[in-house]
């Protein structure tokens, strides 16, 4: 993912400069230290990227309240002190993913990482990271508070799932607030690709899985006309993407994170060995690619093709 870290002071510009050195092998991180805390934030929502204020959290809040009333900052915002003694996520953004970062940099900086949502106080797995990790689109957010609430009071939610394949994907993957069910009627959760019931929360299971490669350094404005050019003609919706999948190699290419982040689309890797070796070509590294992140049962829909130094491959998972 792409991580953006904003400084104000000079002490704070050497901590900025601590933690990308920390980090860069695992984001890609840009530095900012000329730029107002409100202009970082929309630049970090325009772009998709992860943000990091090291400030009074003052500041950081006054930065990012235009774009909270508006509705539209759904990426995870941070804050440390220029003494790396506290971080605090001010933003936890889709899937709760706030809280993660400021775990990683806390457990980097030797800081203490503050959590204060309830749910964070009371051990529980969120709905939303749960869906995040196995590829589930919630359909009607509403339902994650409702349910939510119900999970912080020690109440267990009941999962209905239609498909068999994705039951088998699922077993052992569910926190302890939820327990599955096969009576539809009963359930709180309903993870379906056709809403079942009234008064449940619809997770949506995503289904596609593009492989990647890139031949040099790509554009985002290349990669999503072609990425995006070829999910079209597939009749494939983005939105039904569950993750990009490509090679250790490309895990810190600023433009394939870049893309994703803004496409808010998950990115996983997979090392030479787990592709078959780095002597195959790469519409082959794409396509194994695309299958492992598939799973098992997974078909490949599309063998790699490549257009200006850009290949890709498309696998669905068995519903």
């Amino acid at each position: 993912m792409v991580l953006y870290i904003v400084s104000f002071s000079k002490k704070g510009k050497y901590l900025a400069e601590d933690i990308k050195r920390m980090f860069q092998e695992k984001y890609v991180v840009e530095l900012f230290d000329t730029i107002t805390a409100t202009e970082i934030a929309k630049k970090a929502v325009c772009d998709g990227a992860w943000l990091l204020y090291i400030t009074a959290t003052d500041k950081a809040v006054a930065g990012v309240t235009p774009l909270v009333k508006n509705k539209t900052l759904d990426i995870p915002v941070v804050v440390i002190d220029e003494d790396a003694k506290f971080v605090l996520p001010i933003s936890a953004g889709d899937f709760g993913q706030g809280n993660q970062l400021a775990v990683e940099i806390a457990a980097a900086t030797h800081g203490e990482p503050v959590l204060t949502m309830a749910k964070d106080i009371a051990k529980k797995k969120a709905i939303d990271l749960f869906a995040k990790n196995n590829y589930l689109k919630v359909q009607n957010r509403e339902m994650v508070t409702e349910l939510s609430k119900k999970h912080i009071r020690g109440k267990i939610s009941k999962v209905f799932v239609d498909s068999e394949y994705i039951k088998k994907f699922l077993k052992g993957k569910y926190p302890d607030s939820m327990k599955r069910t096969d009576n539809m009627a009963e359930a709180d959760i309903v993870i379906s690709q056709d809403k079942l019931k009234d008064k449940a929360l619809w997770l949506y299971p995503r289904h596609f899985f593009v492989g990647v490669i890139c031949d040099g350094e790509k554009t985002v404005e290349e990669l999503s006309s072609f990425i995006l050019g070829v999910l079209n003609e597939c009749t494939i919706e983005l939105m039904d993407v569950a993750a990009i999948a490509t090679t250790d190699e490309e895990i810190v290419d600023v433009y394939i994170n870049k893309f994703v982040a803004k496409n808010r689309i998950p990115f996983v890797t997979y090392n030479d060995d787990l592709l078959g070796g780095k002597d195959q070509d790469n519409s082959k590294l794409c396509e194994q690619a695309a299958m492992l992140a598939a799973g098992e049962g997974a078909e490949l829909l599309m063998p790699g093709i490549s257009e200006n130094g850009i290949t890709m491959a498309i696998s669905r998972r068995k519903i």
